[in-house]
């Protein structure tokens, strides 16, 4: 999958949608509404990572710079 994050919102979105639109019982909802709940967190964690190994590899780039000028 070429955008993790992504794909984890989709499926929260889905379980919300199922959620409410749903005859089920009210636990079988708050359990669907709970797992939306943690793929929502799961995406920010993907993108979190993301953007921490950027910084990272921005740093050792101009730490580069600096020690090779």
């Amino acid at each position: 999958m070429d955008d993790v994050a992504e794909f984890l919102r989709q499926k929260a979105a889905q379980c919300r949608t199922l959620a409410e639109e749903s005859s089920a019982s009210e636990p079988t909802q708050r359990g669907l509404l709970a797992l939306a709940l943690e793929l929502d967190a799961q995406a920010v964690a993907v993108e979190a990572g993301r953007a921490t190994a950027r910084e990272v590899e921005a740093a050792i780039a101009q730490e580069t710079q600096l020690g090779s000028g």
